[in-house]
């Protein structure tokens, strides 16, 4: 294999690898914090300003699935670069690892109480829902897509059903707050494990 085809195939493992990450993270890291629920808290409390895991949180769970989603987005756009709609969908998942990333840097105040709040922790919310609409749209984008391809015609299905699956578990957050962690890592699980869905179909298409 030469450079550039290795570069290629280790960036479309990276989105294989960084939502089954993710999603372990903000699983695990409930475990590791004294009182915190996994029914009720943010994932971002996780990441919160002294949080006992904030630094690693961020590091390891923000930063470090944003930079290989950055990586991923690239190697998914090239393995279709004849596509032009393959570019269109690459960005929008560029931006949403770029949102990833930076809610991750503006954190959240300890416990992420809604008032008063500083102007750190609106930016992260406001990064983090910027992220969710992003993730939805590059779902729906590359969805249709791989509409345009043989043997990548299931991912719309994939897609849209994420989407449907994400966004009725952040609906549900609002009317059952004493679940609303157990919500968010629901709606996260949908978010990403499309793009898993997707690096793997990817992974089997024929050199171009």
């Amino acid at each position: 294999m030469t450079p550039s085809s290795l570069l290629i195939r280790g960036g479309l493992l990276a989105g294989l690898a960084a939502p089954v990450w993710w999603i372990f993270l903000i699983f695990f890291g409930a475990t590791l914090v004294d009182g915190y629920s996994l029914k009720s808290d943010f994932i971002s409390e996780l990441a919160a300003r002294e949080s006992p895991v904030a630094d690693f949180m961020v590091g390891a769970g923000f930063v470090l699935t944003g930079i290989l989603y950055l990586w991923f987005s690239g190697a998914a756009s090239w393995t279709l670069r004849r596509d032009v709609w393959a570019w269109i969908a690459g960005a929008l998942f560029v931006a949403a690892a770029i949102a990833r990333i930076a809610a991750g840097v503006y954190q959240c105040d300890p416990g992420c109480l809604p008032s008063p709040e500083s102007s750190e922790q609106l930016a992260h919310r406001q990064w983090a829902a910027v992220g969710y609409l992003l993730m939805m749209l590059s779902a729906l984008a590359w969805g249709a897509t791989g509409t345009r391809h043989k043997g990548l015609g299931h991912l719309l299905a994939w897609c849209i059903g994420a989407c449907t699956w994400g966004l009725v578990c952040l609906v549900l957050m609002s009317v059952h707050e004493d679940w609303q962690g157990l919500l968010q890592r629901l709606a996260a699980v949908a978010f990403n494990m499309w793009v898993a869905v997707l690096a793997l179909a990817l992974l089997r298409q024929p050199a171009r």
